[in-house]
């Protein structure tokens, strides 16, 4: 069943009907003890093409034991020749090193959920035109989306949102919306770091790229390297998301 939770004045809901509209590629169940979070284009509105891209992608990836992915990354940048410190970025990687990125990823055990929102949707929407208030609500529903999968979970975020108060405060106000539904604790920690300094960050911002090429740039290359690991990519209209509940 679909149980709707009464979120912080923070992240207010902005309509009360799940989301039916989305793109299946594959169903699997999973309950995962880490979650990693980044995007893909950006959350403003101005000159939406040209000075801001089209749509956001924002990519949430589940995996039981991400120790496998981390030695298999670090592998990778040895044997392609790069420093330690040298990050995999979608954006400012060559074409063949995404290529061998995705490759690996993809013979691991990790379930890829994302949604992806076409901005010009949401110019109606003034409740979202705020770059900070459009991300809180995007996490809110993608994680909401994704409930069943969670349990004690820990998830692990790119360093979007700056300063330890407003991480403490965007914290507070995820678990409220994640935690209060029942009696199953959905989030144990949020963190948040700098891409730099964790691989599978990285990795997940490799696959959002893979999708935000696919949808705004017609090119499936990347994301068909990746497909077999994808469970699900949900195009977001604007409408809050209610948490799934799983009644068994």
């Amino acid at each position: 069943m679909l149980r709707i939770g009464t979120l912080s004045a923070l992240n207010e809901a902005v309509g009360r009907d799940p989301i039916s509209s989305h793109r299946q590629i594959e169903a699997r169940q999973l309950v995962s003890t880490f979650a990693y979070l980044d995007e893909s284009g950006d959350t403003g509105f101005k000159r939406l093409g040209s000075g801001t891209s089209d749509y956001f992608v924002l990519t949430l990836v589940l995996i039981d034991d991400p120790g496998p992915v981390y030695a298999a990354i670090e592998e990778l940048r040895d044997a392609l020749g790069m420093a330690r410190r040298e990050e995999f970025r979608f954006a400012k990687t060559a074409h063949p090193r995404r290529e061998r990125f995705l490759d690996e990823l993809r013979r691991h055990d990790i379930s890829v959920r994302a949604l992806v929102v076409h901005k010009a949707l949401l110019l109606g929407k003034p409740e979202l035109r705020s770059q900070e208030a459009l991300y809180a609500t995007l996490v809110r529903n993608i994680l909401l989306r994704n409930g069943e999968a969670l349990s004690e979970t820990t998830l692990v975020m790119d360093e979007y949102i700056r300063g330890r108060r407003a991480q403490q405060e965007f914290n507070t106000s995820l678990r409220r919306a994640l935690n209060l539904h029942d009696d199953r604790r959905r989030l144990r920690e949020i963190h948040h770091r700098k891409s730099q300094g964790d691989a599978l960050i990285q990795a997940t911002d490799m696959i959002s790229g893979a999708i935000y090429a696919s949808r705004a740039r017609s090119n499936d290359r990347y994301l068909d390297l990746i497909k077999p690991r994808i469970h699900e990519i949900w195009d977001w209209d604007g409408q809050e998301q209610a948490i799934r509940i799983d009644e068994n």
